[in-house]
């Protein structure tokens, strides 16, 4: 291993760790993590890297800690505003959770997750509308993706805007012909209003 050839590296544990916590091996991860933080204490990728640890382990307060660490050292870090908001979102402080996921939108704007855990937040929270702007936004930035079209088709069918949400499923099933769950939901939405889902 590189790390093994230049164990002075804090980049390379970092890296190793990265690649362990993305394979499920966070003892291994935390390891890592802990040796880029003792090279370099100032690495604020690794200070998310841990708080991604905590956060596996059940620990989101002390995740949340790291996190706010992460932005200390790098203010509008996207992914440490991300992570911060889903320790928030863990602990059902839902409106500071909203806060940091639009932070992290408006500092990484091409980035869609956080746009899209947002809009599934503010719909658990009852605010469908805002959900939609959320979802609309994150097909802006990416258009092509059929599981976007196919979540906001939902919500709009679940308010009621038929003809919206008809239209996002066929937009889907363009983008992904052999997605069969959106054309079975653009039958069904066919059927519930009486139109020929062949149609």
């Amino acid at each position: 291993l590189a790390v093994e050839l230049a164990p002075g590296s804090a980049s390379l544990h970092y890296d190793l760790g990265d690649v362990l916590q993305s394979q499920g091996y966070t003892v291994g991860a935390r390891r890592e993590f802990e040796a880029a933080l003792a090279l370099a204490p100032e690495m604020a990728a690794a200070h998310v890297g841990m708080g991604n640890v905590l956060r596996a382990e059940g620990r989101s307060d002390l995740a949340a800690g790291r996190y706010t660490e992460a932005l200390r050292l790098r203010p509008g870090y996207a992914e440490a505003h991300f992570n911060l908001g889903q320790t928030f979102r863990d602990r059902g402080v839902l409106e500071r959770a909203l806060e940091q996921f639009r932070l992290a939108a408006e500092h990484r704007s091409e980035w869609v997750l956080p746009h899209t855990v947002l809009a599934a937040v503010l719909n658990d929270a009852g605010r469908p509308e805002e959900a939609v702007a959320a979802y609309e936004a994150a097909i802006e930035r990416l258009p092509g993706d059929a599981g976007l079209h196919n979540d906001l088709g939902m919500l709009l069918a679940s308010m009621g805007r038929t003809e919206a949400a008809r239209a996002h499923y066929r937009e889907a099933v363009e983008l992904a012909p052999l997605n069969y769950h959106t054309r079975i939901l653009l039958a069904d939405q066919a059927l519930a209003e009486g139109d020929d889902p062949a149609a």
